[in-house]
């Protein structure tokens, strides 16, 4: 929908260009719900990843720069909508990011956005 609003203002003569938006995959994957959105595989050392095993599922949260960039959810999926809008907006959680943060201290704080 976003990427048709910047083809309409283009077309329309306003000269918009496309931002763009995290890339998002939502399917499941042996009959378990996955969502994929952002950046999953760190490219070099500026990223950090936190992840862990929870009600029979599995949640990644990609981090660079304290800013969160990315996740993988599989299973319960209750935190699809604050990760989306958490990574849409770059989250900056240097104040919650210490070397011992958990992937459930993300996950509650995402929680409660």
């Amino acid at each position: 929908m976003y990427q048709g609003k910047i083809a309409g203002m283009n077309a329309a003569g306003v000269p918009t260009e496309f931002g763009g938006i995290p890339r998002s995959h939502l399917l499941k994957v042996l009959g378990k719900p996955m969502l994929s959105i952002g950046v999953t595989t760190p490219t070099d050392g500026s990223y950090r990843m936190i992840e862990d095993h929870a009600d029979g599922g599995y949640r990644m949260f990609m981090f660079r720069d304290g800013h969160f960039v990315g996740s993988l959810l599989i299973g319960k999926l209750k935190l699809l909508k604050p990760v989306r809008k958490a990574i849409q907006a770059q989250l900056d959680l240097r104040e919650l990011l210490t070397p011992d943060t958990s992937a459930e201290e993300i996950a509650q704080y995402l929680s409660a956005l």
